[in-house]
């Protein structure tokens, strides 16, 4: 996989944060976003300082990073960093997630639930290089687990033909849907891995577009926990509607149902990419190049 930020960007980003101060909720700023993995069973919110993820030194992780501080943009959850409370991105800027952990967390760009009408510009969440992180519908013992493994992963829904959402270096998995793409939304996805999402790992309809590139996309319909669920269908990508695609460098295998599914009025198409065993590779129209 490979990583199109630098540590030396990070290092950019945090002194970009703090210098901004008091800057509007609708600035395009970077915000910085802690992983939890305070080990095995339920997300913590206070820690050794500097352990389980916490990246600043204040002890904090989780819920309790998101409200700690009105201008430091740090956070804890990844729903908190893109609203606007307490200098987050506000749909409208870079998150950058800085420490390994996982996100037990259903997210919808932009999120009308916490008061956020429309994506407001150019949103970027990404992974920093090396830092693993897992968007999972499923934490061990987390009273939550059946609700996210009912609904899907990341859903970006906008009516605006103008916006862009980037999505680079995240791994999704264990929900219905791991992105599900809608209404006018143009998304580009990098160096993401998708698995274990029951309906489809990717799902792109109505007029919306979506670049995926340097992807793994893999066992679709296939999800054990708590038990073996039934594929539905298991689709790796999916296109519907008028929904357009181009898939590069990728690797789609070992999903239950098609690799590359389109009942679109477009053509989708895949350059570069691996599709095998997949049941079937391709379905509708779709150009594959060499």
């Amino acid at each position: 996989m490979r990583f199109s930020t630098t540590s030396a960007a990070i290092g950019l980003a945090m002194a970009a944060a703090i210098a901004l101060g008091t800057a509007p909720a609708a600035a395009n700023h970077p915000v910085l976003l802690e992983g939890n993995n305070a080990g095995d069973g339920l997300s913590l919110t206070s820690v050794p300082p500097g352990t389980a993820g916490d990246y600043d030194g204040d002890g904090l992780v989780g819920t309790a990073e998101d409200t700690d501080n009105a201008t430091d943009r740090v956070f804890g959850t990844l729903t908190a960093a893109l609203l606007a409370a307490n200098g987050g991105a506000n749909a409208n800027g870079h998150v950058i997630i800085v420490t390994s952990g996982r996100f037990n967390e259903a997210i919808t760009i932009p999120n009308t639930a916490g008061g956020q009408a429309a994506i407001n510009g150019v949103t970027i969440v990404e992974a920093a290089p090396g830092v693993q992180a897992n968007i999972d519908a499923v934490l061990a013992g987390d009273a939550g687990n059946a609700t996210r493994q009912a609904g899907n992963g990341i859903v970006i829904n906008t009516v605006d033909t103008d916006r862009v959402v980037i999505l680079r270096n995240l791994v999704i998995r264990n929900y219905q849907i791991g992105l599900q793409v809608m209404g006018n939304a143009r998304v580009i996805c990098e160096d993401c891995r998708f698995d274990s999402n029951v309906v489809a790992n990717v799902s792109v309809s109505g007029n919306a577009s979506l670049t995926l590139v340097g992807c793994s996309v893999s066992a679709g319909g296939m999800r054990f926990n708590p038990t073996k669920a039934n594929p539905n269908p298991g689709d790796g990508v999916v296109f519907s509607g008028n929904a357009k695609g181009a898939i590069s460098d990728c690797a789609i295998s070992g999903n239950t149902a098609a690799g590359v599914r389109n009942t679109s009025a477009s053509v989708v198409k895949v350059t570069d990419s691996t599709l095998f065993d997949n049941v079937p590779n391709v379905v509708g129209k779709v150009i594959q190049l060499p």
